[in-house]
């Protein structure tokens, strides 16, 4: 096979490029990429003869936080393949000048959320990503709601994320910029969600709430003051959210406590980085923490 070819899209394939998301994920979300985030130069194509026939998608996501250590991030979003033209190198073309992109662009640290756990493995071999973010995911049927002691405020992206960087201020962290969490803003509020604040006795907790096909909750991001105490505030704001989005289904995402053998911990994201930024991570007892993935 010749050399791949990949590079910016003109404006007149946006439609070409809107075929391969479709083909690959369906209608939800695509809209809202379209309008709120896309631009060309934002995306890197690979072409068979003139037509698109892969894509994916750089997101500024703000800052990755270690200790005292800040770089600037950038994620990989939405990278697709047809289903004809798959395991003949178009996506690890497009992830290379994505990356390089990045780089040039003055983001020296990348990840990515592969969209189901068999892709770790792909992208570790084939583009040098390692796995580096865990989550704890549990999952509820027929959760009790409390009586709304403290009613969930829907909040903007400004306050939200405030609110979020205060929580995370000692877990290694991706800091998202508010572009990324208006998008994300966006996709929950499509749902029927949002991004809200929970006051609880110890303070203020926050999450991001979407409704799912079917009528299941997902609350991507819990985060509340116990964060590195117990887990009585996140049940509290738990059973705030199950009085405001009463469901058959709950699925919850937390910080992973790697010393917790009871926590079901998955890894959840990748990540290129500097040797010298890699090396500050001291190993700590929570997972660094990457939070919007916008899935």
């Amino acid at each position: 096979m010749s050399r791949i070819l990949t590079r910016k899209p003109r404006t007149d394939e946006i439609p070409a490029l809107r075929h391969i998301w479709k083909t690959a994920f369906g209608e939800p979300g695509m809209q809202a990429f379209f309008d709120n985030m896309f631009t060309p130069a934002r995306c890197v194509a690979a072409y068979r003869g003139e037509t698109p026939v892969a894509s994916g998608y750089l997101i500024p996501a703000g800052n990755i936080v270690f200790q005292r250590e800040s770089l600037p991030c950038a994620m990989i979003y939405a990278l697709a393949v047809l289903p004809e033209y798959k395991n003949l190198g178009f996506g690890t073309g497009i992830v290379s000048r994505l990356i390089e992109n990045a780089n040039s662009d003055g983001c020296p640290v990348v990840v990515l959320c592969p969209s189901d756990d068999g892709l770790f493995d792909y992208y570790r071999k084939n583009t040098g990503f390692r796995d580096w973010f865990y989550i704890n995911e549990r999952h509820y049927k027929g959760l009790s709601p409390a009586n709304p002691k403290n009613p969930l405020t829907e909040i903007d992206s400004r306050e939200y994320s405030q609110l979020r960087e205060s929580l995370l201020a000692e877990t290694p962290h991706i800091e998202s910029n508010l572009e990324a969490v208006a998008f994300q803003s966006v996709l929950c509020r499509e749902t029927g969600g949002g991004l809200y604040r929970i006051d609880t006795k110890r303070g203020a907790s926050c999450a991001v709430v979407e409704r799912r096909p079917g009528g299941a909750v997902i609350i991507k991001e819990l985060l509340s003051p116990g964060l590195h105490s117990s887990g009585q505030d996140e049940i509290a704001a738990l059973s705030e959210i199950a009085a405001a989005f009463p469901a058959d289904e709950y699925s919850v995402r937390t910080a992973a406590r790697l010393s917790d053998p009871l926590m079901k911990n998955r890894r959840f994201g990748m990540l290129i980085a500097p040797d010298v930024f890699l090396d500050c991570h001291n190993g700590g007892d929570f997972a660094p923490w990457y939070g919007l993935a916008f899935d």
